[in-house]
C-alpha cells in the first residue's frame, strides 16, 4: 500500500485495511499532515483492532510527535474499551531502555497541549 492509498484506505469499511492504513500513516515524516486521520483511526468507532494497531505503530516511532497523537487520542477517548487499548500501547514498554525512553518522551510532553494526560500516563508508567 502506498501512502496515497493509505490516505484513501483510512475510511475503508474493512477493519484490516483501516488498521494497515493506520500503521502506514504512522510512519509519515510529518505527522501534522495526517494527524486528523490518525486521531480518527485511534478512536475508530467500529473496531479496536484499528485503535491498537495504529497506537502501537505511533508508540513504536519512539518520538514526541507520535506519542503526542496517542496521548491526544487517549484524552479524547469516550469509551472505556478504546481507552484501554490506547493505555495498553502506552504502558507496555518491552525493555528497560524503552521504559526510560518513553518516560523521557512523556516528560517532554508535560509542557505541551497534552500535559495533563501525559502526566497521568507518566504516573501510571512509573507505578
Amino acid at each position: 500500500m502506498t501512502f496515497a492509498e493509505a490516505l484513501a484506505s483510512a475510511s475503508d469499511r474493512d477493519v484490516e485495511v483501516r488498521a494497515a492504513a493506520g500503521v502506514l500513516l504512522a510512519s509519515a515524516t510529518d505527522l501534522d499532515q495526517v494527524a486528523d486521520i490518525l486521531i480518527r483511526l485511534l478512536l475508530d468507532q467500529e473496531d479496536t483492532f484499528v485503535t491498537s494497531e495504529t497506537a502501537d505503530a505511533l508508540v513504536d516511532r519512539r518520538d514526541v510527535p507520535g506519542l503526542r497523537l496517542v496521548i491526544l487520542a487517549l484524552a479524547r477517548a469516550d469509551d472505556e474499551n478504546t481507552a484501554n487499548w490506547i493505555w495498553d500501547a502506552l504502558l507496555d514498554p518491552q525493555t528497560y531502555e524503552e521504559l526510560a525512553e518513553r518516560t523521557s518522551l512523556l516528560e517532554a510532553l508535560t509542557g505541551s497541549d497534552v500535559a495533563a494526560t501525559a502526566r497521568t500516563v507518566l504516573e501510571r508508567l512509573r507505578a
